[in-house]
């Protein structure tokens, strides 16, 4: 389940039911992002954890994301070239400003090889952001602003 604002779809495919919802997972091995989602139950994006990690706020810390998002849309043009940006420059995307969206992978043995910990949420599948970039292979999708995990 997404925390707060439904995200952009960009595939809509199936009824929406429980039979469309699709696992996907995040390893990492960042303090700040693991000590938040043991005390929060979700992962943040970069402009949400800040936010949160200052204020302890999860409504403060999801403007903060829905703010970025939006600034970064004006950035970059379009979701799509958002997603392709996020893919290329990564933690280099700092420079415009904090990330609204985090990368998860399908699959949990990519996520495994990001981090010693590794969580995992469901999420519908027409509300999945599919990494665009041409060539990306570790079944990457991206979501936007925090969602609620289970640690694995």
């Amino acid at each position: 389940m997404l925390a707060g604002a439904t995200p952009v779809l960009v595939h809509n495919c199936g009824s929406g039911g429980d039979d469309d919802l699709v696992t996907v997972y995040r390893g990492t091995d960042q303090g700040l992002e693991n000590m938040i989602a043991e005390e929060s139950g979700h992962l943040m994006s970069d402009a949400a954890r800040s936010t949160y990690a200052g204020t302890g706020s999860m409504e403060e810390a999801m403007k903060a994301s829905q703010q970025a998002h939006a600034d970064a849309l004006q950035a970059w043009g379009s979701l799509d070239n958002y997603v392709q940006a996020h893919g290329s420059f990564g933690t280099e995307m700092g420079q415009i400003g904090p990330r609204s969206m985090m990368s998860f992978t399908t699959d949990v043995n990519v996520a495994r090889s990001f981090g010693g910990t590794v969580y995992a949420a469901r999420i519908p599948r027409n509300q999945m952001i599919l990494q665009t970039l041409p060539g990306a292979g570790e079944a990457e999708v991206l979501v936007p602003h925090m969602i609620a995990v289970t640690r694995l």
